[in-house]
């Protein structure tokens, strides 16, 4: 049996959960089982997000709207 995974294609908005810093400064989190890293977000944020650029189980994306800030946000 085989499962299909959704790969988020770019200039579609998702939620994501940020679940902690990649190396460079962006946060890292999962849609779909796709790594997405946005930058200027930090770990226990929710935010409506982007994809700028899509390779294949990993792509990069902007913020689009902050949801959910983080308690650490200063």
């Amino acid at each position: 049996m085989t499962t299909e995974q959704r790969i988020v294609t770019e200039n579609e908005t998702f939620e994501i959960e940020i679940e902690t810093m990649a190396y460079g400064g962006s946060g890292l989190g999962k849609h779909d089982n796709q790594v997405v890293f946005v930058p200027y977000t930090i770990p226990g944020e929710v935010l409506e997000a982007a994809i700028t650029d899509a390779r294949g189980r990993i792509a990069f994306g902007k913020g689009v709207r902050l949801l959910d800030a983080s308690a650490d946000r200063v």
